[in-house]
């Protein structure tokens, strides 16, 4: 699981395009950087917005970690610089991986 967990995040967030979304776990909660709460349809809504997923090309990872918390538990730690009209905006981001699927994620900004 942990060598193909870069490529799942990237699948998650947005970078690598995708069509299925069954690593998402039914029990899925997001804090956003902007701080609301999304659920599984929230996420999976996003990541189909054909709007949003032209924003997302020039999005990339920095400091990526994975901790293996537990057997079936693994923590992702990594910046996220996302490309906006006013520039960049970089966030810490964190997901909880358990059995597979990604469980929670949070987005903090970043404000130099």
């Amino acid at each position: 699981m942990i060598k193909n967990l870069k490529m799942q995040e990237e699948k998650f967030i947005g970078i690598l395009p995708s069509n299925n979304f069954n690593f998402i776990d039914n029990s899925f909660k997001e804090i956003g950087a902007s701080g609301k709460i999304y659920d599984k349809q929230d996420a999976v809504d996003c990541l189909t917005n054909k709007k949003e997923i032209l924003e997302r090309i020039n999005w990339f990872f920095e400091k990526f970690e994975i901790t293996q918390i537990s057997e079936n538990i693994i923590l992702v730690n990594y910046i996220l610089h996302q490309k906006i009209d006013e520039g960049w905006r970089k966030s810490y981001r964190l997901s909880i991986w358990k059995n597979n699927f990604i469980f929670y994620h949070q987005g903090t900004l970043i404000n130099l």
